[in-house]
């Protein structure tokens, strides 16, 4: 294989590394796209929070206040790994700030091994000083950083408004939104159900579910991480959107818009997607042939119009999958990565 050894540095939060966003729509999409050479994963999390717990030894303190040690640590450990596999392209899936590599110990390892370092981030809390802070570290040390969220996130970082005023290195932040395992978010010839809404009973999902059983409206809940929820595998998880009529997908916070990573695997499973209307999704899903809704007595006239309609929800969803896949696949992806950092 001619392409770039690539090692990927996976988190694991709630889940094993490969049930987890890190592996699904980053690793199995960028192996998948046959660019790359040999690959290797390290699930630093894990080794992370095995370190702080060792360090910690029962004294149920703050992971924050055993951060440098541990980071020392873990230093020791992926410079190992490096000058055994010399790398030409790391891939850091980041995690939560008490979890996450030190930025400086991945600046650190560049800097004696010459690898490219493209960072993932996966969410953001402009309220929060420990996340802003981080997100300023990791991207003074990488060579390419993705937000596949928010654009308007990027823009506000790119112009250095508050809360990012000391930012720096900015210009290798890009909008690149992540690409589903196209082996798991695919059709599957069948429709078992007629709505679902998907994903963990939290913030504005709650409120929908709440008005649609209030209206009537027959719908089927599927997956989720909190208390209550029914936890679904990734194979179930994606084989229920696929499954589904119409899925609906729904903001979390007011205060943070985003263009949730359901929207690209409800599109790459071929199902029809209601999308709650948002500046990110709306400039997003522009010419695609899906449909938005803002409040929920609109959201009811739209599932019961669709539901009666369905040649036309059909070919509408053939025709979104469509242009997705053509434009959003894992070669197009990695080939914007490689060509990015440079590889």
């Amino acid at each position: 294989m001619s392409g770039p050894r690539t090692l990927f540095l996976q988190h694991e939060q709630r889940r094993y590394y490969w049930e987890e966003p890190g592996h699904l729509e980053l690793y199995l999409p960028m192996v998948g796209s046959g660019l790359l050479g040999e690959v290797r994963t390290i699930p630093y999390q894990r080794d992370m929070r095995w370190i702080l717990n060792e360090l910690d030894n029962g004294a149920n303190s703050s992971k924050l206040q055993h951060l440098p040690a541990a980071g020392e640590r873990l230093r020791l450990m992926l410079d190992a790994q490096m000058r055994e596999f010399r790398p030409d392209l790391v891939v850091y899936s980041l995690t939560w700030v008490q979890e996450a590599l030190p930025p400086e110990v991945l600046g650190n390892l560049k800097d004696v091994y010459g690898f490219k370092l493209f960072s993932q981030i996966w969410d953001y809390d402009e309220s929060n000083p420990l996340l802003v802070d981080y997100d300023r570290r990791i991207i003074a040390v990488s060579d390419l950083v993705s937000i596949a969220d928010s654009r308007a996130r990027i823009e506000r970082i790119r112009r250095r408004e508050p809360p990012y005023a000391n930012y720096t290195n900015v210009d290798v932040v890009r909008f690149l939104p992540t690409i589903p395992e196209p082996g798991l978010f695919k059709p599957a010839g069948r429709r078992r159900f007629g709505v679902t809404i998907a994903g963990s009973s939290e913030g504005r999902r709650v409120e929908v579910v709440r008005a649609l059983a209030e209206a009537g409206v027959d719908f089927h809940r599927a997956g989720g991480l909190v208390a209550g929820d029914a936890f679904l595998s990734t194979e179930e998880y994606a084989r229920t959107l696929a499954e589904s009529k119409i899925v609906i997908n729904t903001q979390t916070a007011p205060e943070r818009v985003q263009l949730k990573g359901r929207v690209a695997q409800v599109l790459s499973c071929g199902s029809f997607l209601l999308e709650e209307r948002n500046p990110e999704s709306e400039q997003f899903l522009d010419g695609y042939s899906v449909d938005l809704w803002s409040n929920p007595a609109e959201l009811v006239d739209k599932i019961q119009w669709w539901l009666a309609h369905p040649a036309e929800r059909e070919l509408a969803a053939d025709l979104a999958r469509a242009r997705y896949v053509r434009e959003h696949n894992p070669v197009t992806y990695t080939r914007t990565i490689l060509d990015a950092v440079g590889l």
